[in-house]
């Protein structure tokens, strides 16, 4: 028996877009999952997603999925819900982001009934519900952008168009000075 009450996070994810995401990977600082970890996000389907502690400092991780068919498309999700302090959450749909383990430390605190709709993310959420069961409401874009890795010659190929920028003699010479100069001057 605990000395403290079950603190829960659920998502309910409902994904709008043509892909199944699979489990690919987490990292729980603290905390652990209540549904199955290899539940299956189905394309057009709502799923739940649950993850609860009995200890002191709540659940706190990062967990991602790829599409189950070419996995190149990524369900990247950072959330937190310790005992003393509000919870936070943060999602990715489609790129994956730079650092996701940073993104634990980063990602908004949640407020009851906002949408959240950072640019880019492939995703919106809002929390419907805060306290010792957390809820929120995420819901994925049908058109998420696809991750395409830099391949060796995407790298090399980049560095030589940085290189010839940098040798070739700049275009944009003129006799007259900057704005700012010009406003010195006057």
């Amino acid at each position: 028996m605990s000395l403290f009450p079950e603190n829960r996070f659920l998502i309910e994810v409902n994904n709008q877009s043509e892909h199944d995401f699979v489990l690919d990977g987490e990292w729980l600082r603290s905390g652990e999952w209540k549904t199955d970890p290899k539940t299956i996000v189905k394309a057009g389907t709502l799923t739940m997603l649950e993850f609860f502690s009995e200890m002191s400092r709540g659940v706190a991780g990062i967990v991602w999925w790829t599409d189950a068919t070419n996995h190149d498309v990524y369900l990247s999700m950072a959330l937190s819900h310790p005992r003393l302090q509000s919870p936070s959450f943060s999602c990715s749909v489609g790129l994956p982001p730079a650092d996701l383990k940073s993104e634990l430390d980063v990602a908004p605190r949640l407020a009851e009934n906002v949408w959240n709709k950072p640019e880019g993310a492939g995703c919106i959420w809002m929390a419907a519900a805060i306290g010792n069961m957390t809820v929120v409401k995420l819901e994925i874009f049908a058109n998420p952008p696809k991750y395409v890795p830099p391949s060796a010659a995407s790298v090399a190929a980049a560095k030589e168009a940085a290189a010839k920028a940098a040798s070739s003699p700049s275009s944009s010479t003129s006799a007259s000075p900057p704005p700012a100069a010009a406003a010195a001057a006057a």
